[in-house]
């Protein structure tokens, strides 16, 4: 199986196809070119992890397309992650990562920094892409983010009419406040993993959930 390009995953042309619970090729998932910073390569994993039994019967990922492009960014600084209280717009009230959605013609990188500078007057230093998030809502509501990690920042975090500036240690992220799908993969990106996460809500209550990393663990 041959390695794949993380730029050639393109939030904005990817179409999901049925998911069962086996081996699928990675090469089914390529999509146009897309200027989401610099990985170079993905090394595939054997096999499909978290695969939630009910993910299938309770939403079919079949021809599903998001209403929304997003960002999500995690701020690395030493053994410190900088993070946010969300104060508006979806999640609000919830500690997140800096992000929001794509404006029109916008892409993933470009919004990634625009949405760093707007909620927290900061210019991030190397956000590297991660991860694709795909979620569904009860509602209806869908969206996709592309969630990158960042090697640093310029400037000062700033309070804003968007959101407040937070720091914790990797250790003690404050998972209780939080998206309930952020323990199932942040850690794991926060060390250095890739992946795919297809997550189906009800409000804020995740119902569902699979993760397909991209990549081997870290060596222990």
């Amino acid at each position: 199986m041959a390695n794949i390009s993380f730029a050639r995953l393109d939030p904005q042309a990817i179409i999901c196809e049925k998911f069962h619970k086996r081996v699928r090729p990675w090469d089914s998932f390529h999509g146009p070119a897309a200027a989401t910073g610099g990985i170079d390569a993905i090394h595939p994993a054997d096999r499909i992890a978290d695969i939630h039994p009910t993910l299938i019967s309770r939403h079919d990922w079949s021809g599903w397309t998001p209403k929304h492009l997003a960002t999500l960014c995690f701020v690395l600084q030493g053994s410190r992650v900088l993070l946010i209280r969300k104060k508006r717009g979806l999640g609000a009230g919830k500690i997140n990562g800096v992000g929001g959605k794509l404006e029109a013609g916008e892409t993933p990188l470009a919004a990634i920094h625009r949405e760093a500078r707007e909620e927290l007057g900061i210019t991030l230093v190397r956000p590297e892409p991660r991860g694709l998030l795909h979620f569904q809502f009860e509602d209806g509501y869908g969206l996709l983010c592309t969630a990158y990690v960042a090697f640093g920042f310029e400037g000062q975090p700033v309070s804003t009419a968007e959101a407040d500036p937070l720091w914790f240690t990797i250790e003690t992220l404050p998972f209780s406040e939080m998206w309930e799908d952020d323990r199932l993969w942040l850690p794991q990106m926060l060390q250095g993993r890739r992946f795919r996460g297809y997550f189906f809500f009800a409000g804020d209550k995740m119902q569902s959930h699979l993760i397909e990393w991209q990549d081997e663990p870290p060596a222990t």
